[in-house]
């Protein structure tokens, strides 16, 4: 299932290696649960499964947050949600990950250009007047 789904060559050969090696053990714990959203946000260590931060959960983590948006927030359309991310790795692009499902879910979103820190995104939430703020950070 997740090679069906996951676009990204890296966890795709990752999972392809666990699955040619026959790393049955390894491939349940990254793909038998996945990551919980906790008070931190979602935490995980990076790499290929459900149970790891990548490009697939963070889209999916993202469809799930847009689905919850439109059922508590019918204005989220107008007024739209912002995203930011810090410097670290990969933050950029689950920020642009996260602001493309916002999109294809016609959720209007302000994207920083470039890292900020994280009051920003709150700061721009409240001046803005939008439904929902992300932070792509390691921190909290």
């Amino acid at each position: 299932e997740w090679l069906s789904y996951d676009k990204t060559p890296e966890t795709r050969a990752e999972v392809q290696q666990l699955l040619d090696e026959n790393k049955i053990e390894q491939l349940n714990k990254i793909l038998g649960k996945h990551m919980t959203f906790g008070t931190a946000g979602l935490r995980a260590r990076m790499g290929a499964g459900y149970a790891c931060m990548n490009n697939l959960t963070v889209q999916q983590a993202t469809q799930g947050f847009c689905a919850y948006l439109e059922l508590v927030d019918p204005l989220v359309y107008n007024k739209g949600v912002v995203v930011g991310c810090d410097a670290r790795h990969h933050s950029r692009e689950f920020a642009r990950i996260t602001a493309a499902v916002f999109l294809a879910h016609n959720i209007p979103v302000y994207l920083f250009r470039d890292i900020c820190a994280t009051p920003h995104v709150p700061f721009t939430l409240t001046t803005k007047g939008c439904s929902a703020g992300v932070m792509v950070t390691a921190s909290h």
